[in-house]
């Protein structure tokens, strides 16, 4: 049986100029991710308690799921939408989400 996992993350005003924050998630069906967001949010976040909490509601939104786990820094896939990464950081993340990197012939 497959189940539904969704991971969030927000980065509490990340932006420099207005001090919004950018939420972002990944929903996984077993293995595979089905949807994914990055979006800058509408408001200024008073506090990262207030703008983790705005990014929770919009996975369980669209994921539909009840019972969410937290998940530690190093396993969170959803950096590997808005945040710098190294090569082998974001490699190890691309390979989670099953997105494989095309290898042309010739030049």
């Amino acid at each position: 049986m497959q189940a539904i996992s969704s991971f969030s993350d927000s980065d509490w005003a990340g932006n420099p100029d207005d001090r919004r924050s950018t939420s972002r998630y990944c929903v996984f069906f077993g293995p595979n991710p089905i949807s994914w967001s990055s979006k800058m949010q509408p408001t200024i976040a008073r506090s990262s308690t207030e703008d983790e909490y705005r990014s929770l509601a919009h996975t369980a939104a669209e994921s539909k799921v009840l019972c969410l786990h937290y998940v530690s820094t190093d396993a969170l896939v959803a950096d590997v939408f808005t945040r710098g990464l190294s090569a082998a950081r974001f490699e190890f993340l691309r390979d989670k989400l099953k997105v494989q990197s095309l290898q042309f012939a010739g030049g």
